[in-house]
């Protein structure tokens, strides 16, 4: 029954995606601050709510 399991807490399948988007990502064509948004967005999906380390990059945007 393991698709019982899976339906009822989906977060491990979740991670292991953003997981594997992770080490698809290629370094070469990302800036920078495009790798930091992509890994911010992707611990966002894998972790819903308000994480640690939350907010403690700089940022140049404000």
């Amino acid at each position: 029954m393991p698709s019982v399991a899976r339906s009822q807490d989906p977060q491990p399948a979740i991670a292991a995606e953003a997981l594997e988007r992770l080490g698809r990502l290629s370094l070469r064509e990302l800036s920078m601050d495009d790798l930091l948004q992509t890994v911010a967005d992707l611990v966002n999906t894998a972790m819903p709510g308000d994480p640690p380390g939350t907010g403690l990059l700089p940022s140049d945007r404000a």
